[in-house]
């Protein structure tokens, strides 16, 4: 679960950014807007609370992932 805040069912609350990473795979990153460049996205990252993995905004380190053919 990704909790971000805001006013549910309101479509224009939060947007994601899939970015390519450096070498291999991608970073998530959540946005303001659609059409907010880069600098202006936080990136989303793993963190650990009560021996729980959580997604949520970080300063450094976004989550990486890889698509897969399945």
């Amino acid at each position: 679960m990704l909790a971000l805040g805001g006013t549910i069912l309101r479509p224009d609350n939060n947007w994601f950014r899939i970015v390519k990473a450096l070498g291999f795979g991608g970073n998530l990153f959540s946005c303001p807007d659609p059409s907010s460049p880069l600098d202006q996205c936080q990136p989303v990252g793993q963190v650990s609370q009560d021996g729980k993995n959580h997604l949520a905004l970080v300063k450094d380190y976004p989550f990486g992932f890889y698509f897969e053919k399945a």
